[in-house]
């Protein structure tokens, strides 16, 4: 098989579940990548390596180039991630986001996620024109703008290459160490989604992986001194990612009245929403309060107004309150909550039918 593919079948998984058919995919998207690293180091980018040289499942290691850098920054500034890991240690990398994403670091050692965005089969150039849209020096300039921003673009014959800083987990890995920690999240993923819907566009895959935070860590294995405040603001950023299921509308398109066939997504599964049509718009603001509500409401011991808040935006799938009323409704009721309870840590890690899973009272220094 030549490489590399130009055609969207070969950026696209057919895993449904059947891990042997992940087996079969994961060496062919390993050497899809691994025949792009010449062209991309032309580019200035160093495409991570596998590790597993039989290209059998395994994270994939920095690039050799990493350790060879001379102008390696330490401390790179935004749009690019904080760093609290070492410079020979290893982000994890799994197979199962290869398939159109892959790690790259730049000349300064500065992390970096190449994605395919664009072929020429591809029956239309959403995703393109949403990095296009939310990119622009007035999109960017806006403070609400909590996507991902795109460094640049990248042809290789008639496939397109977005480039963008490498961010880690937003959710999980790191955890939510005080109440206004968690209010905080969701503040900023409302606040994030009403500028999308402004700008007429609908993610229609919102999820946790499809959210990232500011900082590169060692998941779920990072003790250092400074993890309870890796989550506070302002330093801390968190970001919409993967527009692969996005549309993009006129700006001059009255959202309310939008009706389309239903994406399918691990959201809707939770929500046990079926298929069918219904607005795309609505349809991420029923997906995100579901998503923040298995992690928000842990505090609803401290603030109760949190479970009524949650109820009334997923009490009705078909008619649920638009982003901005939801955000606006988000603040409200925090300026009703104390500094001593925001300040105070969330007793459980998840919600789930009314209870707090994962027990654990907070303690500076414990390692989590």
């Amino acid at each position: 098989m030549q490489y590399p593919r130009t055609d969207l079948q070969s950026w696209t998984t057919k895993f449904n579940g059947d891990i042997k058919v992940l087996q079969r995919e994961v060496p062919i998207i390993h050497n899809q990548w691994n025949s792009l690293a010449p062209f991309f180091e032309s580019h200035g980018y160093y495409l991570y390596e596998s590790l597993d040289k039989a290209l059998k499942f395994s994270l994939a290691a920095r690039p050799r180039q990493s350790f060879e850098c001379q102008e390696y920054i330490n401390e790179p500034e935004y749009p690019y991630a904080r760093r609290v890991i070492a410079r020979e240690e290893v982000v994890p990398f799994h197979d199962i986001q290869s398939f159109r994403v892959w790690p790259a670091q730049d000349k300064f050692g500065r992390e970096v996620m190449i994605k395919m965005i664009h072929t020429s089969d591809m029956p239309d150039a959403n995703e393109l024109e949403v990095h296009r849209r939310l990119n622009t020096p007035e999109a960017r300039a806006d403070p609400r703008n909590h996507t991902l921003p795109t460094l640049g673009y990248i042809e290789h014959e008639a496939v397109v290459f977005a480039v963008m800083p490498r961010w880690g987990p937003s959710f999980v890995g790191l955890r939510f160490c005080t109440v206004g920690q968690l209010f905080h999240l969701a503040d900023v993923l409302f606040e994030g989604l009403v500028f999308l819907h402004e700008n007429r566009i609908a993610h229609r895959d919102i999820a946790c992986q499809n959210t990232v935070m500011n900082v590169l860590y060692q998941e779920f294995r990072y003790h250092g001194p400074d993890a309870h405040l890796l989550r506070n603001p302002p330093e801390v950023r968190y970001a919409y990612i993967d527009f692969g299921a996005s549309l993009i509308f006129p700006m001059d398109t009255d959202i309310d009245t939008v009706i389309l066939e239903r994406e399918s997504c691990m959201g809707f599964d939770y929500l046990g929403i079926a298929g069918g049509r219904a607005n795309p718009f609505k349809d991420d603001v029923l997906v995100l309060a579901h998503t923040l509500q298995n992690w928000v409401r842990v505090i609803e011991d401290v603030v109760p107004e949190i479970g009524p808040y949650f109820d009334n935006i997923l009490s009705d799938f078909n008619d649920p309150p638009s982003a901005a009323v939801c955000l606006e409704r988000l603040r409200e009721l925090k300026k009703r909550v104390s500094d001593d309870v925001l300040k105070s840590a969330p007793q459980a890690m998840l919600w789930k039918a009314g209870r707090g899973m994962g027990l654990q009272k907070y303690t500076p220094g414990q390692h989590y």
